[in-house]
């Protein structure tokens, strides 16, 4: 804990190591470290590994035949999409987690930024939609489909006052981070009470608000409503339909893939 004060900041009992002092000079004093680490064994080791990883990546997602067509998928159609001056906002669950593992590099202008919410969910729209007022940039909100339906409000907000925000929902008509944990196992209880499945869509709100709307169902029509709600200047709703099962026997797998790999070090 970095604080400049030195009173407990610690209500449930966790810090183990508190420094008291300026948070901006105890920064810029890790960095004169790193940057005299940069060449370090250890460090090119990482890089190695790094590298290698993404190339099983590339592989597997990005240069490979999108069948089915998944979140990492999606993410990839993505990257090659944004507008160098935009903001990404990410839902939490799976999108923060996808586009960590697969939007390798964006230039220095792509700004990000996420809001781990009430219940990790929860306002994530109103989010995305105070950083287009705030910043003037151009937002893109990558969300899942529950956390749309949490905030769903917020739309009434961005049809109002017109914010450049392209909110791209992964509709998987459920919760899909929870079939990587162990209570997938579980079935008499796993769809009922966590992965709680819908069979909801979006396009009538958005009909109701009068916001541009386009439902995918692969990457070929995704990438064309990326572009087409790129060339306008207002808000838009992009809804990917992603299969659940289908996305997480296909992550799934491509772990085991990494795990396999020979890696330097």
């Amino acid at each position: 804990l970095i604080h400049p004060s030195p009173q407990r900041i610690d209500p449930n009992h966790q810090v183990t190591w508190r420094l008291v002092g300026d948070i901006a000079v105890v920064a810029e004093g890790l960095q004169e470290r790193i940057d005299a680490a940069r060449d370090a064994p250890w460090l090119q080791v990482w890089k190695a590994r790094e590298q290698a990883v993404r190339q099983c990546l590339s592989r597997h997602v990005a240069g490979a035949e999108e069948d089915p067509f998944t979140e990492l998928h999606l993410v990839a159609r993505l990257s090659t999409r944004l507008p160098e001056q935009a903001t990404l906002f990410l839902g939490s669950s799976m999108p923060i987690r996808d586009v960590d593992m697969m939007l390798f590099s964006h230039g220095e202008q792509l700004k990000i930024a996420a809001n781990r919410g009430a219940s990790g969910i929860d306002g994530h729209l109103a989010t995305a939609a105070g950083l287009a007022a705030g910043s003037g940039r151009p937002v893109l909100a990558l969300i899942g489909d529950l956390a749309l339906l949490h905030d769903l409000n917020s739309l009434t907000v961005l049809a109002r006052y017109r914010w450049p925000v392209r909110v791209v929902v992964i509709n998987n008509h459920g919760g899909g981070i929870f079939h990587f944990l162990p209570i997938e196992k579980f079935p008499q209880v796993f769809e009922t009470y966590f992965a709680t499945p819908h069979q909801l869509t979006f396009g009538q709100v958005a009909g109701w608000l009068n916001l541009p709307y386009w439902r995918c169902r692969n990457g070929r029509e995704f990438q064309s409503a990326l572009d087409e709600a790129f060339s306008t200047s207002g808000p838009e709703l992009i809804e990917v339909e992603i299969d659940r099962l289908q996305n997480s026997r296909f992550l799934k797998h491509l772990l085991e893939q990494i795990a396999t790999l020979d890696l330097p070090g």
